[in-house]
């Protein structure tokens, strides 16, 4: 059931900020300042309303409207400012320091195929450095003969065991429709502070659902508009 209302404003209460520069969202990564007067117009602006109901009752959720300062904008949900690209990010994960460029919605599924090839490459560079062991000799003289060899070894290691559990991580984060900002800042965001952890995301649809809506969704012209239930399962 579509809901019209997934923000509820707290009356006289202090804006929340994540960090000292997060506020809504700009628009590099979101296009337009969002105004919705109907469903029907929100669908035609090629923007994706996702309902999530909960299963049980009861206790009203009250979620604060965030405003971006910078960007001049009211923030959707899970849209973060990243102070490095000075943009607000719809579905903000992160901002990759490697790519100088933040994760987001639009390219959160080609981040984890990034990861996965580099996983590969390291992998195989790992099996091409054990080929060129020298196997002869006693153990100082093997060292002195193979010392470049172990150097790569432990260089090569270290960012191969670093890329692995970013994919891993990553991974988890599919299945369980969260972002890493989400994850990590579970009791500082303002939608999520709230809602019980043990519960998952709000915004989950199962597993399965999940990996689909990550790996086969086309992506929207501009960016989903996440609908959230007012009232959570009680626990």
């Amino acid at each position: 059931m579509r809901q019209k209302k997934f923000l509820e404003k707290l009356p006289e209460q202090p804006k929340e900020i994540e960090d000292d520069k997060s506020g809504p969202i700009s628009i590099s990564a979101l296009g337009q300042n969002p105004v919705i007067e109907s469903d029907e117009e929100q669908e035609h602006q090629g923007r994706v309303s996702v309902d999530v109901s909960p299963q049980q009752e009861e206790s009203t959720i009250h979620i604060e409207t965030r405003f971006c300062t910078k960007c001049t904008i009211e923030q959707p949900l899970r849209a973060k400012h990243c102070r490095y690209c000075d943009a607000c990010i719809a579905v903000y994960d992160h901002h990759c320091p490697w790519m100088n460029n933040c994760v987001g919605e639009r390219n959160r599924f080609n981040f984890w195929w990034y990861l996965l090839f580099e996983c590969i490459i390291l992998n195989w560079s790992l099996y091409f450095i054990g080929e060129c062991f020298e196997k002869d000799g006693k153990i100082i003289t093997w060292i002195l003969e193979n010392w470049l060899q172990l150097s790569a070894l432990v260089v090569i290691g270290f960012f191969d065991l670093m890329v692995t559990f970013l994919l891993f991580f990553h991974s988890y984060l599919i299945i369980s429709n969260k972002t890493t900002w989400e994850q990590l800042s579970w009791d500082k965001v303002s939608y999520l502070k709230e809602w019980p952890k043990k519960l998952g995301s709000p915004f989950s649809f199962g597993m399965l659902r999940n990996i689909h809506y990550f790996c086969c969704r086309p992506l929207p012209k501009d960016y989903t508009m996440w609908s959230y239930p007012l009232k959570f399962p009680s626990v």
